[in-house]
């Protein structure tokens, strides 16, 4: 396989398309569904690429300029050489080796450093196909295909994952794969919880923790304070119902058993 498919980070990088023609055109689409800023220069522009530019004029920036084999570019990441001129083509080619840019010959393409693949877009998946030769058309048809086999998966569920994973690496996780295998098999509902207990920082979980534990020792000190209450309540009731001692000071000798009084009567 000469061509492995791969992709790259187009963010801050930029593209020059030289031609303005159908050709042109084309591959202009296909770069802006990236985030590459693209430039395109030639001595013309189709409707087409005149319509693209104004339809996405922060992105796409046309000039005008006559194309020559002394055609000089510099100061771009990748190029695209999209004349209708096979000898111009072959200049600039040699042009981007020297220099050694990334390009792509649309004219021989076997001697581009990079290939196009067709794109299919499915909420936040990309699935991207590599093309030895086949026709435009059985190309769009396999992607129409695919297409459809990704409309049976749910676009916010597949979407909701990718979140994750994208959390998951960032914190190194030590098993992100097994982890959304096992996510994949719940509903929606139990992955957007587990997405939101995920996004909570170290910080809410420490300050959460405290909540916890001050709310315990509030409840244990209200529990002791009724067990204080309850305590001197039944204390009270004890004191109560207690009965009196006896004041035996005073008492009358006719209140004493008869006992007694027959013992202070033989003294008397």
């Amino acid at each position: 396989m000469k061509y492995f498919p791969i992709s790259i980070d187009t963010q801050n990088k930029n593209i020059l398309v030289i031609g303005g023609g159908d050709t042109a055109a084309e591959k202009i689409r296909h770069l802006l569904k990236s985030d590459f800023k693209i430039y395109c220069i030639a001595d013309d522009f189709s409707q087409e690429v005149l319509q693209l530019s104004s339809d996405n004029p922060e992105k796409l920036l046309l000039k005008g300029k006559f194309l020559d084999e002394n055609f000089v570019f510099f100061g771009y990441d990748y190029v695209i050489i999209a004349t209708g001129d096979t000898a111009l083509n072959r200049s600039l080619t040699e042009r981007a080796k020297k220099s050694d840019i990334p390009f792509y010959r649309a004219d021989n393409i076997g001697e581009s450093t990079f290939r196009f693949n067709e794109i299919v877009e499915f909420g936040g998946l990309t699935v991207s196909i590599l093309s030895e030769g086949i026709s435009n058309q059985v190309l769009k048809q396999m992607s129409k295909d695919i297409e459809n086999v990704l409309l049976k998966y749910d676009v916010e569920k597949l979407t909701l994952l990718n979140m994750i994973k994208t959390t998951l690496i960032l914190r190194n996780h030590p098993d992100v794969e097994g982890e959304i295998e096992k996510l994949s098999k719940s509903n929606v509902a139990v992955i957007k919880q587990y997405k939101e207990t995920l996004e909570r920082t170290d910080v809410d979980m420490i300050e959460e923790f405290k909540q916890d534990g001050a709310n315990i020792k509030k409840q244990k000190e209200e529990e002791k304070e009724k067990l204080l209450e309850k305590s001197e309540e039944e204390s009270n009731d004890l004191s109560q119902n207690s009965i009196p001692e006896e004041n035996t000071e005073n008492i009358d000798i006719k209140d004493l058993d008869l006992e007694n009084k027959i013992i202070y009567d033989e003294k008397k």
